[in-house]
């Protein structure tokens, strides 16, 4: 789903460049995609330092959007969350 002022971007582009409308939209869609996909293959679960996960590309850029990122210390709740979690399913705790 396209936010309402994408979708006017979105028209304005198409008429610049007298593109179908489908088409910005598939690409204008294409960077979070690109964005989805390399932060699913980041190995977040493996990562045991701050260190190792600095060394990581967790920075992104989107022009009108701004810049969406990852912090460690939201990394390492998450993590000891899903352990947490797990240890209960498995009756540890």
């Amino acid at each position: 789903m396209v936010n309402i002022k994408f979708k006017i971007k979105i028209k304005e582009v198409a008429r610049k460049y007298n593109l179908p409308e489908s088409v910005v939209e598939e690409v204008f869609n294409s960077q979070f995609k690109f964005y989805r996909d390399t932060v699913s293959s980041l190995p977040l679960k493996t990562i045991e330092s701050e260190e190792e996960f600095n060394n990581l590309k967790t920075i992104f850029y989107f022009k009108y959007i701004g810049k969406f990122f990852t912090k460690w210390n939201k990394v390492k709740k998450l993590q000891d969350l899903t352990k947490n979690k797990i240890k209960k399913q498995n009756g540890e705790e």
